[in-house]
């Protein structure tokens, strides 16, 4: 990040501590969000140019019920990009729905554990895991962000930190970082069992695709 945004940095500066998420929103700008406490930006945007948007940067978000703490400890889990182009943002048990015209709250849903980068399919439902054993994965309706299926992957992973869905939401792929390795390949015709049909071990290179649990 601070080779690509040089130039909107002084000397000796971070974009954000910790970096634990990154996406691109419909307006090319960028997204970091912050993991470490004491890191009063918690999400941090840029426009293209590099220059700050002009809600950036985003230290809390506020709902009618609560406020959630963005510089809080361990903060960013992973984000992504849903079906309408807001940003979906995993903060420790909580998962925020962001809206990316302006930076503010448009829904919440608060798992019972701390959760991994969250994937969505093309129809907008949100799938999302722990980052400890990973399953059940919660998949969340994206109009209401209530649990409509509860997914368990068998094997399950040790840990990981994020995970993805394929467009028809008949594929799951999720590392197996406790393990150093390999990536979990998950896929069902039912859309109620899914079972390992793959697992990828080394990059195109022949190296360890989770050699330094990246």
């Amino acid at each position: 990040f601070d080779g690509v945004f040089a130039d909107t940095l002084e000397t000796g500066e971070q974009l954000v501590s910790g970096g634990h998420g990154v996406v691109v929103d419909k307006y090319d700008r960028v997204w970091l969000g912050s993991y470490f406490a004491g890191d009063t930006r918690g999400i941090v945007v840029l426009n293209p140019d590099g220059t700050p948007a002009d809600f950036s940067p985003i230290s809390t978000i506020t709902f009618a019920d609560t406020t959630f703490d963005l510089a809080a400890t361990n903060g960013c889990r992973g984000m992504a990009v849903d079906h309408e182009g807001n940003i979906l943002y995993a903060n420790k048990s909580s998962l925020i729905k962001i809206n990316v015209e302006d930076g503010t709250g448009m829904a919440y849903w608060v798992g019972g554990g701390t959760l991994t980068k969250p994937a969505v399919d093309s129809e907008g439902y949100i799938y999302v895991g722990f980052v400890v054993g990973v399953g059940p994965v919660q998949v969340l309706d994206p109009a209401t962000f209530d649990v409509t299926q509860e997914i368990t992957l068998d094997p399950a992973p040790g840990y990981t930190r994020g995970i993805e869905v394929s467009p028809d939401g008949k594929t799951i792929v999720s590392a197996n970082l406790s393990a150093g390795g390999p990536v979990y390949v998950y896929t069902t015709e039912d859309y109620v069992t899914y079972s390992l049909s793959d697992s990828i071990d080394v990059d195109t290179g022949g190296y360890p695709v989770f050699q330094y649990q990246c």
